[in-house]
């Protein structure tokens, strides 16, 4: 536990921290603002699609934090909240990086990060969860 603290002192710094309560009330925000405006203003999403192929390269070796959504496709409540994912992943593109696990494919990196129900955010830095319930 003392390491993770560590991790996390040293991933997340003051202003990546302010920038997780900015994500989070944006999330509030468009999650309230019931619509489907989908994947931002430019329609391209920044959300990367991790499986154990690419789990090293893309999320394990990140040189910024990750915000990870784990879900499954058959879930209402992860397609409600995969377009509010896809859309903040254009407006925090340059200081986070976004992946979707699909856990109903990946269901050993879902075991892996305790992943218990669907959708779960996960903050990942150098690898490692942060934060409560990591």
């Amino acid at each position: 536990m003392q390491e993770l603290r560590r991790t996390k002192v040293a991933c997340f710094d003051e202003s990546t921290l302010v920038t997780l309560q900015d994500l989070i009330d944006a999330f509030h925000y468009y999650k309230n603002e019931n619509n489907d405006k989908g994947n931002g203003v430019d329609g391209v999403s920044h959300v990367i699609q991790a499986t154990t192929y690419n789990w090293k390269d893309e999320i394990l070796q990140s040189q910024k934090p990750l915000v990870v959504e784990f879900y499954s496709p058959t879930c209402p409540h992860c397609r409600r909240l995969t377009p509010i994912f896809e859309r903040l992943s254009n407006e925090y593109a340059d200081r986070l990086k976004f992946v979707m696990v699909d856990t109903s494919v990946e269901s050993d990196l879902a075991s892996g990060y305790g992943i218990m129900g669907v959708p779960t955010l996960k903050f990942i830095c150098s690898g490692r969860p942060v934060g409560a319930g990591a």
